[in-house]
């Protein structure tokens, strides 16, 4: 008896080796992807459609998309015997992220602009989007959105330099991007900014206004307290800082950016919606706030409500020519985009209404909190729970596949013909085994094979332009 054991154990291991190994013959696309991750300098496939194993190593793992740099590649009557050439070999695809919508584009550029990063690398899978156009437009969308819903994470941030390389057939794509920061301003001063401008919107929603207030009379008090402290002055254009909410609230001078920005946040933190606006005040660049009150949308132009003499001294004046006004009124001086705004023909919450409305309030109000202040780490958490609730990050072929870190960067393309492979001899459908005893034959291959490089994904002058970065 102890002897039939053994043998059905010992013939149990050996059923269960070649039932492991009929699974990874019969599974191509997973041996191909993993050899990619293992950075393998020749991979044999037992496919002839070379096309279509790269469409469907790209569908079901895209993270591998970030280190297929083209190839070359023979083929027998064993199947495919392929040469990749590797780009972003220091980059660890278990740190880089996959995009399958809007909101998982938002999220991942957002949790960048968190960690004051310089770059970001991230892979497009899923079909989200067909082109360098498409993407671009998502891209631009997402950008708004940050600065609408998370400014002071993506305070000082102030353009963005992509770079988009698609596959073209499985929808996937790797988008790197260098993250631009206002001139001067490193990471570490920018943390800084953030963390001291997220205490001074603490400070002030615990004294400046109550969260029990109308809103009409919060909007009221934040433009005040941004005239009244704050100087205007072109001399002060140059300062980078000066462009950032910082700069009128921690240091007391600003541009029209700072104003705008600084507003954004505190009436966001009065729990007031509110948008800023881009676009140009007699002719020149500028940057305003539109305020919804009471559910209709005004428009708030705090700078030019703060007149400056022409030596760049504070005249100690406020003005309310700007305060809740129309798309009509502010037009006459005052040009900008319309398309995504709401529309500003509202006038019940004029200056004279609200300040009519104020006088006239004996109300008390003592909830002085700091309730609706979305602090960074709070703006992080809801991005992160954006990605815990979206597809599985883990789309790699094998945990034990994974590229070391300090992989040697290999980014040189195989020599030869820089075109598209050639369609020399038919190909069975889709990914089938070879057929026994034949050879795919080629004219100008002597070794009765057919040889062709396959380098159109990314150019050979992209791969050497990204040689020898980021370890």
């Amino acid at each position: 008896m102890k002897k039939l054991i053994k043998l059905a154990l010992l013939l149990a291991a050996v059923l269960a080796l070649f039932t492991a190994a009929a699974s990874a013959a019969n599974d191509p696309v997973g041996e191909f992807a993993a050899a990619l991750l293992r950075q393998e300098s020749e991979i044999t496939v037992p496919v002839r459609d070379y096309d279509e194993l790269l469409t469907q190593t790209f569908t079901r793992y895209p993270k591998v998309f970030l280190y297929y740099g083209g190839c070359s590649y023979l083929s027998t009557a064993e199947g495919l015997v392929i040469t990749p050439a590797y780009r972003n070999t220091g980059l660890n695809a278990d740190d880089v992220r996959l995009v399958h919508d809007r909101e998982e584009l938002v999220a991942v550029i957002g949790l960048a602009m968190a960690d004051n990063a310089l770059h970001l690398d991230f892979v497009v899978a899923g079909g989200y989007v067909s082109g360098n156009d498409e993407m671009n437009e998502e891209l631009t969308a997402a950008l708004a959105r940050l600065s609408d819903e998370y400014a002071l994470l993506s305070m000082g941030y102030f353009s963005e330099n992509w770079t988009t390389y698609f596959e073209d057939r499985s929808g996937v794509a790797w988008v790197s991007a260098e993250l631009g920061l206002i001139d001067d301003i490193g990471p570490e001063t920018l943390r800084q900014y953030k963390d001291d401008t997220e205490a001074k919107v603490l400070e002030l929603s615990e004294t400046l206004f109550a969260q029990d207030m109308p809103d009409y009379q919060k909007e009221l008090l934040i433009h005040d307290y941004l005239v009244d402290n704050n100087r205007y002055d072109t001399r002060f254009m140059d300062d980078a800082d000066n462009h950032l909410a910082y700069s009128a609230l921690c240091e007391g001078k600003s541009v029209c950016q700072g104003y705008s920005e600084a507003a954004h946040l505190l009436l966001e933190a009065a729990g007031v919606p509110s948008r800023t606006i881009s676009g140009t005040g007699h002719g020149e660049d500028h940057m305003w706030n539109c305020v919804q009150i009471d559910g209709a949308w005004y428009l708030l132009d705090i700078t030019w409500d703060d007149p400056a003499a022409e030596d760049g001294s504070d005249l100690g004046m406020k003005l309310y020519d700007y305060f809740n006004v129309t798309e009509a009124q502010l037009s006459a001086d005052h040009a900008w985009d319309g398309d995504g705004y709401p529309e500003f023909t509202a006038t019940a919450m004029t200056y004279d209404a609200v300040r009519e409305k104020v006088e006239a309030d004996t109300a008390v109000y003592t909830d002085y909190s700091a309730a609706n202040v979305r602090t960074q780490s709070v703006q992080r958490a809801e991005l992160m729970a954006i990605l815990d609730a979206a597809a599985p990050q883990d789309a790699l072929p094998a945990e034990d596949a994974a590229v070391p870190v300090d992989a040697p960067q290999r980014v040189d393309v195989p020599q030869g013909d820089d075109t598209a492979p050639q369609d020399s001899a038919p190909a069975p459908d889709d990914l089938a085994q070879p057929q026994d005893g034949r050879v795919m034959q080629a004219e100008h291959d002597d070794d009765n094979a057919a040889h062709h490089v396959h380098d159109r994904f990314v150019a050979r002058e992209q791969l050497a332009e990204r040689a020898g970065q980021r370890a």
